[in-house]
């Protein structure tokens, strides 16, 4: 018997760089409505070092992420993401 596994995703850090797989350490930045408009937009961060670095990034508006408008449809962009 055969079996066909999806090949895992590595992520990337935005706040070190290190890429890696998904583990429990990692977590994203953003809303649902970002989660399913512009996934590939997200803040990811794989440990809380990274995190104090990407809230900080974050709360200065160095870093932004894209401007949503609702519609009928579901969200569209308005604005690009920012910094990262």
């Amino acid at each position: 018997m055969s079996t066909s596994a999806k090949p895992r995703q590595q992520w990337t850090c935005d706040a070190c760089g290190k890429v890696d797989f998904w583990d429990g350490n990692w977590r994203n930045y953003g809303s649902i409505a970002h989660e399913e408009t512009c996934p590939q937009d997200m803040i990811s961060t794989c440990s809380d070092k990274c995190r104090e670095v990407a809230t900080k990034k974050i709360e200065s508006g160095e870093w932004e992420l894209p401007k949503l408008r609702a519609g009928a449809g579901g969200s569209s962009i308005v604005a690009p993401r920012k910094g990262y």
